[in-house]
């Protein structure tokens, strides 16, 4: 075998897998296999009902600064990604989909075009480069939706943000809303009386109700109501109390049948909580909320007499103290939940910043449930529980946080609900006085699959002083600034459950930027060593300067102001200590580097050697067995 032969075996080799390559491309272009750890490339089972489903088509117009970006390695990666993705969803539309993409160039028609569908174009430098990185839909009658800008960091919810896109488009009517409700979201009758005075105007309904009926169409439906709106896609509970038994039997049926619902329930509602008695100064009982046996059918449990506090989170109140001064305190049952405490892969609340609670309840899972609990708004590990009671008297933030028993963990505020749940009252239960025979045929009770349930144990959070502040000039009103995310909240939930199942379904994906699992333990090693090693030498100094106190405090008159022979020798070895110390410190650090490059080291080899050097050997091989073949024959 001489060296032309093994030259020709290699080109040999490498021209038939383009050729391979290029017929599966062109023969079994529909054909997916994805092994990235997340699944990126993989589209939901919703999402492909989606596309395919579409009443009409929709083409797609994805604008990115292809030009520009050259220099913008992780972007044009992240943009690279976001074509891929459209691509799949164009294949799995049968033919519903087009996609189309645009290089909006300075002065060009495509720079105008995505100008007026209000992309975001990000300066790059000073010479007027611009990026930009967004998509718009169409549908047949010329309406549009977009996504200004589909930002690196919010690639986990590629999907499910260019699914409600979509959705948004095809959909042809407002989601329709039963609000059932004892808060006075509609706002306060106007008084005669104080507008002759020059008193304070009406209360304007609350900015909840007036985002949500922007969204969705909404139709209040009293507490004594007898059954809910038949048209009805989603049910909104906001501290439900008092509501009739039809009602209730109504939102059994209706849960129980796959409806979508949401429920904020509260172990005292501050909004609506009772004035202190004129007479003896005491306040009202606690405010709670009353859902009678439904929440016991769907396997929830939650305690009206518990309060939950949160010391990590606690937002800053001021208070007067015992000599009448003022000053600022936490107030534990006032968290303000942010990070971890919300669900980073739900799209509820995914790319919320903030969510206000007071004086909110915890959810879990009753013994024996068949449902499952998926935490969306959770406390920190420092929180815990207090009476209602304690909490609806007068208030008192000090003592509050020393009344909170602590909890074994994050206690869940707000969670979807899936899997099996029960009813609470009998299918043909028209009357009665409570929940009875609910069993099934078979002795067991009779069950159901939730359709999208979520339950939220604080309805404090939708009134506006906990998320919103009026800008007034005089009596004008001018805006409101945002405090938190409370309305996106609601808007979110009420948009992802009345998206037929869709939209419901779809949680936050993974991310095409993976770090590097053996870097982060290289590093995690060599900071678990640097703080060991600063706890030392934080150690040895306190022993020191402890040391040279001791040796002052022997020393008296003016000879205090002068260091003796011990002191002196005390703090050169103090210093030379340090000295040492830290260069061990500056070792480490420089080995945690040298490790982290050797690897990189080892990833380029075998990166940019591994797939020739496999060539090679199977073209070897190749040339072998031939050769034995040939000898043979």
């Amino acid at each position: 075998m001489n060296r032309h032969n093994v030259l020709f075996g290699a080109a040999a080799v490498v021209v038939g897998l383009l050729s391979t390559n290029a017929l599966f491309d062109r023969t079994l272009g529909w054909a997916r296999a994805d092994w990235t750890a997340d699944h990126l490339y993989t589209l939901d089972e919703g999402t492909r009902e989606l596309v395919s489903g579409l009443s009409e088509p929709v083409r797609l117009q994805l604008y990115w600064s292809d030009t520009s970006a050259k220099e913008l390695p992780a972007y044009r990666a992240h943009a690279q990604r976001v074509r891929e993705f459209l691509e799949e969803l164009v294949l799995a539309s049968d033919g519903k989909l087009s996609l189309e993409v645009l290089d909006p160039e300075p002065f060009s028609e495509a720079e105008d075009q995505a100008t007026a569908a209000g992309l975001a174009a990000l300066p790059i430098d000073g010479t007027g480069a611009a990026l930009t990185l967004g998509l718009v839909a169409h549908n047949s009658v010329d309406e549009s939706e977009s996504i200004p800008f589909l930002d690196p960091s919010d690639e986990a919810l590629l999907e499910y943000e260019v699914a409600r896109l979509i959705y948004a488009l095809d959909r042809t009517s407002p989601t329709k809303v039963a609000l059932i409700t004892s808060l006075p979201l509609e706002g306060g009758p106007a008084d005669p009386m104080a507008a002759l005075s020059g008193g304070p105007p009406p209360e304007p309904p609350w900015q909840v109700l007036t985002q949500l009926r922007k969204a969705a169409e909404v139709e209040l439906v009293a507490p004594d109501a007898e059954a809910l709106p038949e048209d009805a896609e989603v049910v909104v509970l906001a501290h439900p109390k008092g509501l009739s038994d039809g009602l209730l039997r109504a939102i059994d049926e209706f849960a129980f049948g796959g409806g979508d619902l949401i429920a904020f329930v509260d172990p005292h509602c501050e909004a609506v909580a009772g004035e202190p008695d004129p007479f003896s100064g005491s306040m009202p009982g606690p405010e709670s909320s009353d859902l009678g046996p439904l929440l016991e059918a769907w396997g929830v449990e939650f305690d009206p007499s518990r309060v939950v506090g949160d010391r990590a989170q606690a937002q800053r109140v001021t208070v007067r103290n015992r000599r009448g001064g003022i000053e600022q305190t936490d107030m534990v049952t006032w968290p303000q939940l942010r990070g971890d405490s919300l669900a980073g892969d739900d799209p509820l609340v995914a790319r919320l910043e903030a969510i206000n609670v007071a004086s909110a309840g915890s959810l879990r899972l009753r013994d024996g449930a068949k449902v499952k609990l998926e935490p969306i708004l959770t406390t920190s590990d420092d929180a815990g529980t207090l009476p209602s009671a304690t909490v609806a008297g007068f208030p008192d933030p000090r003592g509050f946080a020393s009344a909170l028993v602590s909890a074994d963990g994050p206690l869940t505020i707000a969670a979807r609900l899936s899997g099996q749940i029960g009813r609470a009252f009998a299918a043909d239960d028209a009357g009665g006085d409570g929940a009875e025979d609910v069993d099934g045929a078979s002795g067991e009770p009779e069950t159901a699959t939730a359709g999208g349930i979520v339950l939220v144990a604080d309805a404090d959070l939708l009134a506006d002083r906990n998320w919103i502040q009026e800008q007034r000039f005089g009596q004008m009103l001018l805006g409101y600034a945002r405090l938190a995310d409370n309305g996106d909240f609601l808007l979110n939930a009420v948009e992802a459950l009345g998206g037929d199942g869709v939209l419901l379904g779809l949680r936050g994906g993974g991310t095409g930027q993976r770090s590097f699992e053996r870097v982060e333990d290289l590093r995690r090693d060599a900071e678990a060593k640097y703080q060991a090693r600063e706890a030392e030498l934080q150690g040895e100094i306190g022993e020191a300067q402890a040391r040279i106190n001791e040796l002052q405090r022997e020393k008296t008159g003016e000879d205090q102001m002068i260091l003796s022979d011990a002191q002196a020798a005390e703090l050169d070895r103090l210093q030379q200590e340090m000295l040492v110390a830290r260069k061990e410190l500056r070792a480490v650090r420089h080995g945690l580097q040298e490790d982290i490059d050797r690897l990189g080291q080892r990833l380029m080899l075998a990166n940019v050697l591994g797939m020739p050097t496999l060539v090679a050997l199977l073209t070897g091989l190749s040339l072998w067995r031939r050769g034995r073949r040939a000898a043979r024959s």
